[in-house]
């Protein structure tokens, strides 16, 4: 009766979906959209420090409480942690959320700059999520933006344009 009720499934369909149910088991993902392997079910966080973004190459890093925190391998902040506790990690494929990261820009002291700023980032479809202007009496002007996006290109785009903007001399993402 079983065979009747059941169709015949070949030696090699069998050892597939058990490789398929291994590899499910020996990768954990969460909502941050990045993939540990070796783990099921971690709590894994992004970094604040860089502010990890899709496209960015990433690590895991075992914490003493806190889970997993997933930094980009460009963190400044990854030197004085333990090598042992480091996990390869990746971004998974469907991620339908925006991440925020950190913009420093300097530029010249003028009218106008930070709406400059704030335009030139909205035209390139950039979500911000918060502002810092601080003018020094040298006439220089740091903005801090928290972007919102959805990878690392999106980001790249918007550092080219805001490289356009006039007296704006430096773009690049911050490290906290």
């Amino acid at each position: 009766v079983m065979n009747r009720l059941m169709p015949e499934v070949s030696k090699e369909q069998l050892i597939q979906r058990q490789i398929e149910r291994t590899q499910r088991q020996l990768t954990a993902t969460s909502d941050t959209g990045v993939i540990i392997e070796g783990l099921t079910t971690p709590q894994i966080k992004l970094a604040n420090c860089c502010t990890p973004v899709p496209g960015d190459s990433i690590v895991g890093y075992v914490t003493k409480g806190s889970g997993i925190v997933v930094h980009a391998v460009h963190c400044t902040n990854l030197k004085q942690y333990d090598k042992n506790r480091l996990l390869t990690a990746y971004w998974g494929t469907n991620m339908n959320r925006k991440y925020g990261t950190w913009l420093k820009i300097k530029g010249t002291t003028r009218n106008n700059l930070l709406t400059e700023i704030i335009q030139t980032a909205n035209s390139s479809g950039v979500s911000i999520a918060e502002v810092s202007a601080v003018t020094s009496h040298e006439l220089e002007s740091v903005i801090k933006l928290k972007v919102t996006v959805k990878e690392r290109r999106e980001l790249e785009v918007l550092i080219v344009n805001l490289q356009k903007v006039p007296q704006v001399y430096y773009v690049e993402r911050e490290i906290i």
